[in-house]
């Protein structure tokens, strides 16, 4: 008697098996991480918190340093399928394509996601900075620079002091500031910077804010594994507010239970900007310690509704990188940011060589529309034309 054919899995070998089995793990691990960012800043408990923090971790490298594996795992697996055809290698090539599609995602995201994302003087996105020849406003260049706590040669304490007054830094903004790098810079920059909030008390989150421009500090929390400081910059001593600033140094999550520790300071950070009330500008920068496409600062980016600002040159655009700065190019990672409200335009954005660090600093020229009545403005700022 004749049965109808049933429906038949295709047979597949162990290797077949192998080349699905983990394509599927790689596919389902890119997208939870993809969709994770709507969310709280809050670490999962149990197994889900440590795959969570895995996750976190790997995908911290998926970038250029995940781009670059992937070819080189495409061109092996080429050359090994020409050397030995019996094996089948290529089966395994849709597998490392997920991960360079990971890498596409992470690498270029300016491009990819414009509406997170500023590129420096760009015309179309500047136009209305034009539109109003009485609009005034006020440029403000800000350094922001990890100086590593162990630098501590007077030669490179130096440099930097130098490099702030040399680049006509208004605002320089230094973490992993410890007593005596504080001490030596205090001394170098006194003249040009008057104005000046300090914390080495926890020299790995210590910091120093410099500015020539009157300030008033909003909110500082300063421990032993984060660093948050809230300022608000005036136009010149007796004027209007300007802007507001902030500097943030959470601490890397080394660990799931550091991880939450973690969180806990970039929320602290979405808080204080979703919680002011005046709609003054806001300038936010930091050594995040978590990459650009972390779910964290993507969802920071979401609740704050602040873009990050990124150079106008191509390249800089790609090789974005800021930590190791002893590493290679391809392999930095971009921790450090500069964030930006809608109404303040990005004149200018590029790394920097910090001396002795082990991070790149970022120069940051933006122009932030100003509404103070002060006669003062025109001899003290640089206005735009």
């Amino acid at each position: 008697m004749n049965s109808k054919p049933g429906f038949l899995l295709p047979r597949l070998s162990v290797l077949d098996w192998v080349a699905l089995l983990l394509f599927c793990i790689l596919f389902a691990c890119g997208a939870y991480y993809i969709g994770s960012a709507d969310r709280e800043f809050l670490v999962k408990p149990g197994l889900f918190g440590l795959a969570d923090w895995v996750l976190l971790i790997l995908f911290s490298f998926a970038g250029l340093p995940l781009l670059t594996f992937g070819l080189v795992a495409v061109l092996a697996l080429i050359g090994a399928q020409f050397r030995w055809p019996r094996f089948q290698f290529w089966k395994f090539i849709p597998s490392v394509f997920a991960l360079m599609a990971m890498g596409c995602w992470a690498t270029f995201r300016p491009f990819l996601f414009s509406d997170q994302f500023v590129i420096a003087d760009r015309p179309e996105q500047n136009a209305s900075s034009h539109g109003d020849k009485s609009d005034r406003s006020v440029r403000v260049r800000i350094l922001h620079a990890n100086i590593y706590r162990f630098n501590v040669a007077p030669a490179n304490l130096q440099r930097i002091a130098d490099l702030a007054v040399s680049e006509s830094v208004d605002i320089l903004i230094l973490h992993e500031l410890r007593e005596e790098q504080q001490s030596f810079l205090d001394m170098q920059l006194t003249e040009s910077y008057p104005y000046r909030l300090s914390s080495t008390e926890h020299p790995y989150f210590g910091f120093g804010i410099y500015s020539n421009r009157p300030f008033f500090v909003r909110n500082l929390m300063a421990g032993r594994i984060e660093a948050l400081a809230s300022i608000r910059v005036q136009a010149s001593p007796g004027c209007d507010d300007l802007f507001d600033l902030l500097a943030v140094h959470p601490v890397a999550p080394f660990n799931p239970r550091i991880l939450g520790v973690h969180r806990r300071t970039i929320g602290s950070l979405a808080e204080e900007i979703t919680a002011r009330k005046s709609a003054i500008p806001v300038v936010v920068t930091g050594d995040f310690n978590s990459v650009e496409w972390s779910p964290d600062r993507r969802n920071l980016l979401q609740k704050s509704g602040l873009r990050q600002a990124v150079s106008s040159d191509g390249w800089e655009q790609v090789f974005r990188g800021t930590y190791d700065a002893r590493w290679w190019e391809t392999f930095r990672l971009p921790i450090d940011a500069v964030l930006v409200s809608g109404d303040i335009r990005v004149l200018e954005l590029r790394r920097v060589a910090i001396p002795g660090s082990d991070h790149l600093g970022l120069l940051a020229e933006v122009q932030i529309p100003d509404s103070a009545n002060c006669a003062s403005l025109r001899n003290f700022h640089r206005l735009s034309p």
